[in-house]
């Protein structure tokens, strides 16, 4: 299960790597990212299928992959080299503020899983800004 998980985050990474060679338009692809990725976390919240459950987390991992080497390429381009220490502990604050609550509160992984998925869907809806 775990290599699936591995291989699916690597081709995740492949594919963010040929989608951003051609079709240059970071925003599309963000917004597409976080479309499937919140899907596929609502999907893996399911929790009556396991098959369902296992998909969705595929797909997470795949959306995971793609991911990091699309924000990679992104905040090299906007963030100010001199900046850019200060500015993304700025943001670890509030990351971490949510893991500490999620952390600190009694609730079941599904719980969990919905809350991850309406951040993610609240990551979405700021890129079609």
């Amino acid at each position: 299960v775990f290599a699936l998980f591995m291989m699916a985050c690597m081709c995740g990474a492949s594919a963010s790597t040929l989608a951003m060679t051609m079709a240059p338009k970071f925003k599309l692809v963000a917004t597409l990212l976080f479309g499937i990725l919140a899907l596929c976390l609502s999907a893996a919240t399911s929790g009556s299928w396991v098959h369902v459950c296992f998909l969705g987390f595929l797909c997470f991992e795949f959306c995971c992959g793609a991911y990091f080497p699309s924000v990679g390429v992104l905040k090299s381009a906007i963030v100010p080299e001199h900046v850019r220490g200060a500015i993304y502990n700025l943001f670890r604050v509030p990351l971490n503020a949510i893991v500490v609550i999620l952390l600190l509160n009694d609730f079941s992984t599904v719980t969990c899983f919905k809350l991850c998925a309406m951040l993610v869907s609240v990551g979405l809806l700021a890129t079609t800004q």
